[in-house]
């Protein structure tokens, strides 16, 4: 199955020319783990465009998807927010938005004299299943009726599984990434500082044992245990 959306940038498309045929990205929320699987392809293929444009994803505020002409020194894109649906294990409620990215956020340079251009009209949120596709109409070439087409997936995780075996199999994967982080402070920080995360990582230790172990069900307990050892990873490498 597949859903069709259409952006129709059509305001500036007349300024527009890509330089590629398309990429194809994959973005993953390192808290949800969710994974976004982004393939943009140039239908037709050809003619071929030029080569001044910029194309990529970024995670740095959440699922973004942007293009740059270097050229005109104007960009657009947008952002998706992916969330499980409760309830329908495999489903995922789909919301597109403006770009949140700024020209200094996609590192473009000399970022104050680029635009951002108009936003489209967003489609409402929408339902989807991670074996089914959205395509975007990103937007449409009017001298050479081409499209830029983004095909959008969502990666289903073993962390959305209802299985107890898959959810200790996430679990754990999680837990050794915060081995890891914790061996590697240790190898690299002096001793006040070590001293230090060791004292707190027993605070935090304790914290989670306390916060997830009087929860009613299992998986209510085994996602508060996953939320609090990522974001205690996430934590350690932004603090150290």
């Amino acid at each position: 199955m597949k859903t069709t959306t259409s952006f129709a940038l059509l305001l500036a498309v007349g300024r527009i020319c890509l330089a590629q045929d398309g990429f194809n990205a994959t973005l993953t929320n390192k808290k949800s783990a969710i994974t976004v699987l982004l393939a943009s392809s140039l239908e037709p293929a050809a003619p071929k465009l030029p080569n001044h444009y910029k194309m990529g994803v970024s995670d740095k505020k959440g699922f973004s998807r942007y293009a740059a002409n270097q050229d005109t020194r104007e960009y657009f894109g947008y952002d998706i927010a992916v969330q499980p649906v409760a309830q329908q294990p495999g489903y995922y409620s789909v919301t597109f938005s403006d770009l949140s990215l700024t020209a200094t956020d996609l590192s473009l340079p000399d970022p104050a004299n680029w635009s951002k251009l108009p936003a489209p009209a967003f489609p409402p949120p929408q339902i989807m299943k991670g074996s089914e596709a959205i395509a975007v109409d990103v937007f449409m070439n009017p001298v050479t009726r081409q499209k830029i087409i983004d095909y959008i997936r969502i990666k289903k995780s073993i962390c959305d599984a209802q299985d107890e075996q898959s959810q200790r199999l996430c679990l754990s994967v999680a837990k050794l990434a915060l081995m890891a982080r914790l061996q590697l402070l240790e190898q690299t920080r002096d001793a006040q500082t070590t001293a230090a995360i060791e004292q707190s990582q027993v605070t935090w230790e304790k914290y989670k044992n306390e916060a997830c172990s009087g929860l009613s069900s299992p998986s209510k307990r085994f996602h508060c245990e996953l939320d609090l050892v990522r974001s205690r990873n996430d934590d350690l490498g932004k603090i150290y």
